[in-house]
Formats: C-alpha cells, structure tokens, sequence
C-alpha cells in the first residue's frame, strides 16, 4: 500500500540521518589500521581508543587515549578530530594526533588542518601545513610550532620511538605501549627531564644505555621494571 511504502521510506531516511557510532581500540602492544566506512584510515597506536560517529553531513571522531595517524578520505562532509577539548579540522590532509600527560601533539604529514578550542575563542590555535607539528598545553592552551620530519612523525608505524625535547615521563609511557618489561619513573625530577632521542621500541637495552648516559639520571633493573631515578 501507499502509506506502507511511505512508512519505509519514512524509516530508510531515518536510518540514513541517524549517525552511526564506531568503536575502536588496541590493546598493550597492539598496533592496527583500520579502515572507515568513508574510505579514510587509521593508523592505531598500542593502548589507545577512538570513538567514529558519521552521519549524513558530519564525520567525527574522538581520541579516547593514546595516538592515531588519520588518512582522510577527500569528500564533502567534513572530518574532525575531537580531543582534550581541542578541535583538530581536516582540509585535505594525513596527520597525526597523540595524547601525553600534559599536552597534545598534531603533526602534519600532508595537507593542512586547523587546531581550534572546543570551547571559547573562535579563532584557530594553530593552522598547520604538511612537514608542521604543534603541542598544545591542557592547561594553559600555549602553543608551540616546529618543523619536524615526516618520517619521524610516523616512525611509530615501524615500532620506532622518536622523541624530540620530550619529558622522561611521556617517553616512558611510549615505551610502556609496546613492552612487557616496564620503565618506572621514581620522583617528578626525574620525569620532567626533556630528552631527544630515536629508538626502536622493544629495544629497552638500548633505551636503558641511553638513560644512564644522561648526567641526570641512573636507572636500576629488574626482571619486569627498568626504575629510573634522578642521581
């Protein structure tokens, strides 16, 4: 009949405008790329989650925890990555997004994107092109900007740990992603220490022979936990 016809129109258009929700994650060591329903990727570090809601007009997608490099798919609707109460906005592009303990990082390896405040101010807090990254503090929202390698930005892919002027705590939790064997940093001195460095991440050897080069710190090793400390 007429009006069973129209009832499932009715509910096909429904269905159509109703935003459908994606879940993902990766467990300790776990690395995944994943493939969206747009045709866009991404790249899923170990120990991170997502949260993808497309619908008709609007592709969102919000970094839980953890690290993700997003290949964008180029079409109409726009994409946006949603995290820490920042707004990451696609133009046509593949970046890298990662959470740490006190800031955000965005690189850009392709294209362009804009970060933006979920929150207050309307103008952009960064406006980032290909072979650009910028940290954005939680707290304060202060930007920094610098050129960085693209390769480097994706070393990650290959299991590789690149850190530049990074604190010891965020390069702990990099290498706690991947290993078994776990880097505990005893007191805030300690963890605050900026390091510059690039190693492969199951190589805690070399990560152990690296710490105890630096002036600052000594490191103490056990059967499951390397503890680094300040001297």
């Amino acid at each position: 009949t007429i009006a069973a016809s129209l009832a499932i129109v009715a509910v096909a258009a429904c269905w159509t405008l109703w935003p459908r929700t994606y879940t993902y994650a990766t467990a300790h060591a776990e690395q995944r790329s994943i493939v969206l329903p747009d045709h866009s990727t991404i790249h899923l570090n170990a120990e991170s989650a997502l949260r993808a809601r497309f619908s008709l007009l609007r592709r969102d997608v919000t970094l839980l925890r953890g690290q993700a490099t997003f290949q964008v798919a180029h079409e109409r609707r726009p994409f946006e990555v949603h995290a820490a109460n920042l707004r990451v906005r696609d133009i046509g592009t593949t970046f890298d997004v990662s959470l740490q303990r006190e800031q955000m990082r965005v690189g850009v390896t392709e294209g362009r994107v804009q970060v933006s405040s979920e929150v207050g101010a309307a103008r952009p807090l960064a406006d980032l092109r290909a072979g650009q990254s910028a940290r954005i503090g939680y707290r304060d929202r202060r930007v920094s900007v610098t050129r960085e390698n693209i390769d480097t930005m994706t070393a990650w892919w290959r299991h590789r740990v690149v850190f530049r002027n990074d604190p010891l705590d965020d390069v702990a939790d990099q290498f706690n992603r991947l290993n078994r064997i776990r880097i505990v940093v005893e007191d805030r001195q300690a963890g605050a220490l900026r390091l510059t460095g690039n190693l492969h991440g199951d190589d805690l050897d070399s990560l152990r022979i690296f710490l105890d080069q630096q002036p600052a710190l000594r490191t103490l090793a056990s059967a499951d936990e390397i503890r680094v400390r300040s001297r």
